[in-house]
């Protein structure tokens, strides 16, 4: 039993401390050493260990970035940078952001925001169309990639309609219509209808078509996967006419990259279950190099800070991974790398406390200094996290776009 003048005493020590401590818990040491190739496989499992390491199927083709699949998720990732920041979290400032973005809409940023993964995926021609007129009639989409227990939230296909090429159509309401193709035995084309939306005359811009169930059904049974049949009508009520997309405007194979046809699929992820999976297959070539790797890293760069033999209080540790060192910039698209740095350092009186400390470690650390040998000091861990996002290319035709929360270390603290 501690007496009441003790009590009273580190009651009194803690009200000082919390006056006078000011300032913030600031990364004081930085990388600064030359990284050797046991550093990089370190930084391969980093990555293996996040889930998106898997190299495109041609990583020595350079992918086409500047096509409206990627271009689309290029939108999502900066949306995620700001709302990050915390500069678009009001619903007033997302319909601002979404009337400047052509591409984003507030309904989408409503499926962005529950989402932690989407993928977009560049539509291909038809083959059997190949050597016909590149028009957008028919269209697939390479679903090969994607695990099949990996069941997509929502799906969606996107077209863009530019302005009518036939002057006398520009007048006239149209029903775009979505089928899905399905192949007999015969080999005879059966079409199911997906999805179809009204669009008026005047309209430009993107047309969204929910092919949810379509996605669904390709990734389940990948031999059922024949491409999506687009019927276009004209709405009068006196007559109907079925006529190509491209004569009311819908950008074909042909024409704009930025603006052909794109399909998303959004999904939501049981994060922690995913990465211990990945920890699982990992585990044992972490072990393998850790001792001659990575904790003599460490403890060399810790002993640097210490060269005086003067306790250094608890701070971040920065250890940033840069794509380029380990050749992956050419299809991770961004971030330009991210830190993993940890926290590290002393949560004693001796050490120095500031304010990013809880008032329990703070009495903590004062019983420490009194009670060494009953009372342990403070931890040092993460007290601030942030979210990152990282958009790569899982090859030519796909691009993902993965959310994690709690990933980046922004602030220590003794707990």
């Amino acid at each position: 039993m501690f007496g009441k003048q003790l009590v009273l005493c580190i009651f009194f020590i803690v009200l000082i401390l919390e006056q006078l401590l000011s300032g913030y818990c600031a990364s004081r040491f930085s990388d600064d050493y030359d990284e050797t190739n046991n550093d990089l496989e370190v930084e391969e499992d980093i990555l293996r260990l996040m889930g998106f390491l898997d190299q495109p199927k041609n990583p020595h083709q350079v992918p086409i970035r500047n096509r409206s699949a990627p271009e689309f998720l290029k939108s999502v990732y900066e949306y995620f940078s700001q709302s990050e920041n915390n500069q678009y979290s009001f619903s007033s400032e997302r319909s601002k952001r979404a009337s400047e973005n052509s591409m984003l809409t507030e309904r989408d940023y409503r499926l962005i925001d529950e989402s932690d993964v989407m993928i977009s995926f560049v539509a291909q021609k038809s083959r059997a169309d190949i050597g016909k007129p590149d028009d957008v009639s028919r269209m697939n989409f390479d679903v090969s990639a994607v695990p099949s227990n990996e069941i997509p939230t929502h799906g969606e296909l996107r077209l863009y309609r530019g302005s009518s090429i036939n002057d006398t159509l520009k007048n006239y309401d149209f029903t775009i219509t979505a089928y899905q193709l399905s192949s007999l035995s015969s080999g005879t084309k059966v079409k199911h209808f997906i999805n179809s939306v009204n669009v008026t005359a005047n309209y430009e811009g993107w047309i969204i078509l929910n092919i949810t169930k379509t996605l669904h059904d390709w990734i389940k049974n990948r031999r059922d996967n024949n491409g999506i049949r687009i019927i276009v009508e004209i709405c009068h009520s006196s007559f109907t006419t079925e006529m190509k997309p491209e004569a009311i405007g819908i950008v074909g194979f042909d024409g704009d990259p930025a603006k052909h046809a794109f399909m998303v699929a959004y999904y939501r992820h049981d994060e922690k279950k995913s990465i211990q999976l990945n920890i699982r297959n990992i585990t044992n070539k972490l072990r393998q190099k850790r001792s001659v790797t990575l904790e003599k890293k460490l403890r060399d760069k810790l002993l640097s800070f210490s060269e005086d033999d003067s306790p250094y209080p608890c701070a971040i540790v920065d250890y940033y991974v840069r794509f380029k060192d380990i050749n992956f910039n050419q299809w991770i698209i961004a971030p330009e790398g991210f830190s993993v740095g940890y926290c590290s350092g002393e949560c004693t009186l001796s050490a120095g406390l500031n304010i990013d400390n809880s008032n329990h470690a703070i009495v903590q650390a004062v019983l420490h200094s009194v009670y060494p040998k009953q009372i342990p000091p403070p931890c040092c861990v993460p007290i601030k996290l942030s979210p990152m996002s990282v958009l790569y290319f899982a090859n030519n035709d796909q691009v993902v776009l993965k959310k994690y929360n709690d990933m980046i270390l922004d602030k220590c603290g003794c707990r």
